[in-house]
C-alpha cells in the first residue's frame, strides 16, 4: 500500500469512527489526493432520502487522520443528538 492510499484511508475511517453511526446510518465517505492535498468529503442522508448533510476538509497529506475526526465531527454536530435512524 503506498503512503497515498495509506492517508485516502486513514482520513475516511477517522470520519466514519468520528460519526459512530451504526449499520443503518446511511454515511458516505471519499478520500482523495489532488497533488500534495488530502480532499475529504463526507455525506449523511436521512435513511429515506429526504434530506442529506454534506461536508469537506482539505490539507496535507500528513493531517489526514485529524482531517477525518474533524470533518466527521462538523458533520455530527450539524446533523445535532443522535444520528438519522430509520
Amino acid at each position: 500500500m503506498t503512503r497515498e492510499s495509506a492517508a485516502c484511508i486513514a482520513a475516511e475511517r477517522a470520519m466514519l469512527a468520528a460519526l459512530d453511526g451504526s449499520c443503518r446510518t446511511p454515511i458516505a465517505g471519499l478520500a482523495e489526493l489532488n497533488g500534495d492535498r488530502l480532499m475529504v468529503e463526507g455525506l449523511l442522508l436521512k435513511p429515506d432520502g429526504s434530506s442529506e448533510i454534506r461536508g469537506h476538509r482539505a490539507g496535507a497529506i500528513a493531517d489526514a487522520e485529524a482531517l477525518g475526526i474533524e470533518l466527521g465531527r462538523t458533520l455530527r454536530d450539524r446533523v445535532g443528538p443522535g444520528l438519522w435512524v430509520g
